[in-house]
């Protein structure tokens, strides 16, 4: 192994229970910097992350959303991408004890970095001559977190406190769930229990969507997902296609696995851009759905940029694989995921508690 580069594990839970580990080691550590933060380009980034100190905003009350917005286009987009992975990423680790976390004020979260990149990729461009700053990055935090809620402009009721929760909830919950549970689920839920579900998709239904096996598709997101974390952000597309890679995505070929990252995790930011517009509402754009959520990596000239780390993960989760399926095999599929967890809970159930047994509201409780 190099000097200064780290190992990185991923353990996958494999079906049933069963433990499969995937040691990466140094593979997709990026040779052209000799510190986690890859790419010269993104070292700026980077390096500014490490020096940042506590910023002290100033409180301005709430803004508009085409504030904020005209204040996240004065940058390039680029620079802004790059500057909320390389943070991202750090906060990440911190959260996972690998690193100190950086000074910045509260607001500055994981999902007000996600607002921020959203609001970069759909409105933002190139053509900008501003530099950028972590300080900078923390005041459009700051901002993102005071946008008005058109809510606030309604008559007081529990349906208006019901409509801020849901907004609070929808950007911000999905940080704090425990990402390893959910990890965990896929495979038996989707494939080993699929029996006790007659119509929901099949292992093969699974893989005609995926164009791979349900579990090589899992294996790509976690190489990428180390990618991202072990090289700041950011790493080259042409380090993903070295020889000495080839190994993370076996049995897939490296071709394979570019092809299924391509598809399913990679956009480039005019893709980005258009998925954005086409599906954000009136007044509600910040709560409009992230493109970050369809394909959380985009192409930066040579470079596969990782703006939410988390949102890679996501991708191959029960919640991101949801919606790829709600794609393939359309609307159906609601009704027949419900049918199908409800299912696997009666079986695990029935398994844990035995034949013999009486109900006590509604369950089966093993007998005394």
């Amino acid at each position: 192994m190099r000097p200064g580069t780290t190992p990185a594990w991923i353990t996958v839970r494999g079906r049933c229970g069963r433990l499969e580990h995937l040691t990466l080691m140094d593979t997709l550590v990026d040779s052209r910097a000799s510190d986690p933060c890859g790419g010269s380009r993104n070292r700026v980034a980077c390096e500014g992350v490490r020096r940042a100190s506590y910023v002290v905003m100033p409180v301005r009350g709430s803004v508009s959303y085409d504030e904020f917005r005209q204040r996240v286009r004065r940058y390039r987009r680029s620079d802004v991408l790059r500057a909320v992975a390389a943070l991202a990423v750090q906060m990440d680790a911190a959260e996972r004890g690998s690193g100190q976390p950086p000074r910045l004020p509260e607001y500055v979260r994981q999902f007000s970095l996600a607002g921020v990149a959203r609001t970069c990729l759909i409105a933002g461009n190139d053509h900008r001559n501003d530099p950028f700053s972590i300080n900078e990055l923390a005041a459009l935090c700051g901002m993102y977190l005071n946008i008005h809620d058109p809510a606030l402009d309604q008559e007081s009721s529990t349906t208006r406190l019901r409509q801020l929760m849901s907004r609070i909830a929808y950007e911000q919950f999905g940080f704090q769930y425990s990402l390893s549970e959910e990890l965990g689920r896929p495979l038996p839920l989707l494939l080993d229990h699929v029996a006790y579900c007659p119509g929901a998709p099949s292992e093969a239904d699974w893989e005609r969507a995926l164009r791979v096996p349900l579990a090589h598709f899992m294996r790509v997101g976690f190489a990428l997902h180390v990618a991202i974390m072990s090289n700041g952000g950011s790493i080259a597309r042409s380090l993903l296609q070295a020889p000495h890679v080839a190994p993370v995505f076996e049995p897939l070929s490296t071709e394979e696995a570019l092809d299924v990252a391509d598809r399913l995790f990679i956009r480039t930011p005019e893709e980005h851009a258009a998925w954005g517009r086409d599906r954000e509402e009136p007044r509600h754009e910040k709560w409009s759905p992230n493109p970050l959520r369809a394909a959380p990596l985009v192409l930066l000239g040579a470079d596969v940029v990782g703006p939410i780390p988390r949102f890679i993960v996501d991708r191959i989760t029960l919640s991101g694989l949801y919606f790829i399926g709600l794609e393939a095999f359309g609307p159906a599929l609601y009704r027949r995921s419900g049918m199908h967890v409800s299912a696997v809970r009666r079986n695990a159930l029935a398994t844990a508690t035995g034949s013999q047994g009486r109900r006590r509201g509604g369950l089966r409780l093993a007998a005394t």
